[in-house]
């Protein structure tokens, strides 16, 4: 059967494969995060869940992993002054991934969509990689010190920060605040101290366009999503208008693009992900980042890509052809 590796809270992307693999009748069974916590059995060098075995297992989507305030709830009842609880924690997440990892090395032999391996590349490698094969790529600078940034600015105009990893949320008790890319003006750079934290800048890139692209089984499914002539949107279009949302149409990519992007995701070793590139207004394209377990609803409904389908039409055939 069809395992899938997901979590429990907020995974609609999950639901949708699961409802077309309903649809056709597929053998599946989703394992969460959480449940390898709560039905997982290891003994004398054998593991097995609840229940299924691993036996039956041909074909594994991993999606998500557990959710990232899990171990936090599981503890509420901790007072919140207790000095400890942040070292509890730490200590139950190592817990949680020596069991997952156990857990996926027993799964070694099957056919992935999609690895946990594979969900946390390294955003400065990537680019690297991205060079080699001929993409261009915007200029970059990481840095702990505010007169290398102003000599950065000197050299290539405005400029763009960005986290060194993947988009992180924070939650206070009013809102939820996230890290995505933002613009350095005159002002914000007037609040920047001497020394910080090491921080990715890179060159502000004038687009035509931004390019999401979902890749999957070989093939690349592009979208352009016109977010330039939203101020809201213009420097990240996860700066989502909601009540004008951007332009999104299906795009065909040069192929000598698009052979640059299966030579760079062969090199990342991903089987699947969403990529990021722009477009510019002298009709250059410009990568930008991949993100490994990337949303593809996003990608699909506007183009009339139907990847959920195809990604449970995916499934089946492997596990079909594990099954002869």
């Amino acid at each position: 059967m069809i395992l899938i590796l997901s979590k429990a809270e907020s995974e609609y992307s999950t639901e949708d494969i699961m409802d077309w693999l309903e649809h056709y009748d597929a053998p599946y069974i989703r394992v969460n995060g959480e449940d390898v916590l709560e039905n997982i059995n290891y003994k004398d060098g054998s593991l097995s869940f609840k229940n299924f075995s691993l036996e039956q297992i041909n074909v594994c989507w991993f999606r998500r992993s557990i959710s990232e305030n899990y171990f936090d709830e599981t503890i509420v009842g901790i007072e919140s002054n207790y000095d400890n609880k942040a070292e509890i924690l730490k200590y139950l997440g190592r817990e949680y991934k020596t069991l997952q990892q156990l857990f996926i090395k027993k799964l070694q032999s099957k056919k992935w969509l999609s690895h946990p391996k594979e969900a946390n590349v390294n955003k400065l490698n990537v680019l690297e990689v991205a060079k080699e094969v001929g993409l261009n790529i915007p200029k970059t600078l990481v840095t702990t010190e505010k007169k290398e940034l102003l000599e950065f600015i000197s050299k290539v105009g405005d400029v763009i920060s960005k986290p060194l990893g993947e988009t992180s949320f924070f939650r206070d008790k009013k809102q939820i605040h996230s890290l995505k890319t933002c613009l350095i003006t005159k002002e914000s750079l007037k609040d920047i101290p001497n020394s910080f934290f090491p921080t990715l800048f890179q060159e502000q890139i004038n687009k035509s366009f931004e390019l999401r692209i979902f890749y999957m089984d070989n093939t690349f499914y592009p979208m352009a999503i016109f977010s330039q002539n939203d101020e809201k949107t213009k420097v990240d279009f996860r700066n989502y208008n909601l009540d004008r949302p951007n332009r999104k149409t299906p795009y065909l990519l040069e192929q000598d693009i698009e052979n640059a992007l299966h030579i760079l995701v062969n090199k990342l070793g991903l089987t699947s992900g969403s990529l990021d590139l722009i477009k510019t207004l002298d009709n250059q394209y410009v990568f930008l980042e991949v993100n490994p377990i990337g949303q593809f609803g996003m990608t699909s409904s506007p183009c009339n890509y139907f990847l959920e389908e195809k990604i449970a039409q995916y499934l089946i055939q492997q596990n079909e052809e594990r099954n002869l």
